[in-house]
């Protein structure tokens, strides 16, 4: 007869093994041998059942309360997990915007730390506008501004600053600074010391060297470049290189040289200066060298001297037809009569039909040391159509002006931009 491996065990054996069973601190082989008698045993099954405050008598209670906390602990993993995760993204999304925010603060573009402010006043101003609070978002425009620089306003004469010197057999001119304003535009110095090394290492520097607003003589380019010239074509236009290494580092479109053909001669110039003048008439070719080039053949300062002056004084008269009214007034009548164009500007604006809607920020750059903020809108028309536009509002402390808008290509007209610059127009 096969001996049996099973244990029994009396329900009073059982009595007092009950409460270790319980709290699970019995031996494997007692906890294998008290499932056993339970299996069997109504009365110790209900003695169990009562130590363990439960309503149901199970079969093999251990068995189940065992599979209850394993799936409890499954659950609780996965949870933790979630929880951990869910952390995880919290704390990296904002390291990541910070990053950003960062890499903005050094290039000066988009958001960053130190434009937060501009950025809310640009979308207050905005805010006011759709809000028809138009008084409010005037007072943010910065007409003193406006009017300090009218009547500080320096009429222009014509500058004699100019300094001449012997090169290449010719006479030039030469002059240090830009005729309006005073700014600061050469370096007399520089040119003394480079003609005194040779002419020739002084416009290979001029050439070599991309120096801007200086017009370089064709049998000069010729000289000194020789065969290296390479024709290079950027937006329609023929540039001219010093040697092929120059199209690697200058090879861009506002790079390199354009030919420039006078009736003074043939020159190279750079191309940022040769694309606004290469179609244009006398008048504007002599006041580009008058007002941008560094120097400038004899013939041609002498040309510059004969017409400059006088449309000198036209700009001038000019000036006094525009702004001559404002000098008889204070800051505080010039400052409301321009917050009232302003206010009217914008009802005339929402009296034919127009209003924008969805302001969102686009982008940031720093310019002139003031945050522009560009602003994005969605404009409707009296017609009920939509457009896009982009408005660029360049924000110096609590100040707002319209730098400029743009616009998608299909909209034809975009009112708000406008209506929002608003300019002194002297009354007939």
């Amino acid at each position: 007869m096969e001996k049996s491996n099973k244990m029994t065990i009396d329900c009073g054996i059982m009595e007092d093994l009950l409460p270790l069973y319980v709290d699970e601190v019995c031996t494997e082989s007692s906890r294998q041998a008290i499932e056993q008698h339970l299996t069997d045993c109504q009365n110790c099954q209900q003695k169990l059942s009562a130590m363990q405050g439960e309503s149901l008598l199970p079969k093999v209670p251990v068995q189940q309360e065992r599979e209850q906390k394993a799936l409890k602990k499954s659950f609780g993993r996965i949870r933790r997990r979630w929880m951990i995760s869910l952390i995880a993204v919290l704390l990296i999304v904002p390291l990541i915007c910070l990053g950003m925010m960062s890499a903005n603060e050094y290039r000066k573009e988009g958001m960053c730390f130190t434009n937060l402010d501009e950025i809310a006043t640009a979308k207050a101003f905005l805010k006011n506008l759709k809000q028809k609070q138009y008084e409010k978002a005037a007072a943010q425009i910065p007409f003193a501004e406006d009017y300090e620089t009218i009547i500080s306003h320096e009429y222009e004469t014509f500058r004699e600053d100019f300094k001449e010197i012997t090169l290449s057999g010719d006479v030039w001119m030469v002059s240090s600074l830009y005729p309006q304003n005073g700014i600061y535009k050469g370096n007399l110095d520089i040119v003394a010391a480079l003609k005194e090394e040779g002419e020739e290492a002084f416009w290979q520097y001029m050439i070599y060297g991309y120096q801007l607003g200086v017009p370089v003589p064709e049998e000069i380019w010729d000289t000194v470049v020789g065969e290296n010239t390479v024709s290079e074509n950027r937006n329609g236009t023929d540039l001219y290189f010093a040697g092929e290494n120059s199209t690697e580092v200058y090879n861009q479109a506002e790079a390199g040289f354009g030919r420039l053909e006078t009736a003074w001669g043939v020159y190279y110039i750079d191309a940022v200066t040769y694309e606004s003048i290469k179609d244009a008439d006398r008048n504007i070719l002599l006041q580009t060298f008058y007002y941008h080039m560094k120097m400038m053949p004899a013939e041609i300062y002498q040309a510059v001297a004969d017409d400059i002056p006088e449309y000198i004084a036209q700009m001038n008269a000019a000036f006094d037809d525009w702004y001559g009214d404002v000098f008889s007034m204070t800051q505080e009548e010039y400052v409301a009569e321009m917050e009232a164009r302003f206010v009217q500007s914008m009802k005339s604006y929402e009296s034919q039909g127009y209003s924008f809607s969805d302001i969102s920020f686009k982008d940031a750059y720093c310019s002139d040391e003031n945050w522009c903020i560009m602003l994005s809108v969605v404009e409707k028309n009296s017609a009920g159509g939509k457009e896009k536009a982009i408005l660029h509002l360049n924000v110096d402390g609590e100040q707002v002006r319209l730098g400029a808008w743009s616009a998608s290509v299909e909209n034809k007209e975009f009112s708000l931009g406008d209506a929002i610059s608003v300019h002194y127009i002297p009354e007939k």
